[in-house]
């Protein structure tokens, strides 16, 4: 939520070519997502089935980091301990 929050402020305070940009986060496989939470909450029993994303935020944002100014600075990681401190 904070790398969505301060896309949308400091598209608000540029001029801009573009009427809408892509963002792209922390873009990761299935494992890696596991393997993370695995990380974050040792002895946790989490599994993914075999196969690939059916949606892709695999994105060029290349023009918004360019017009914009504004890379995502949260990893996979953070997002994950942040959603089990609040849970």
């Amino acid at each position: 939520m904070v790398d969505a929050a301060g896309a949308f402020v400091a598209t608000s305070r540029v001029d801009t070519t573009l009427p809408a940009y892509n963002l792209r986060g922390d873009f990761r496989t299935v494992q890696d997502t596991v393997a993370a939470a695995r990380a974050l909450q040792p002895g946790a029993d989490i599994n993914a089935l075999p196969g690939g994303h059916t949606w892709c935020q695999d994105v060029d944002d290349s023009a918004f980091r360019t017009e914009v100014g504004f890379a995502p600075s949260w990893t996979l990681e953070d997002g994950l301990a942040d959603t089990l401190a609040r849970l």
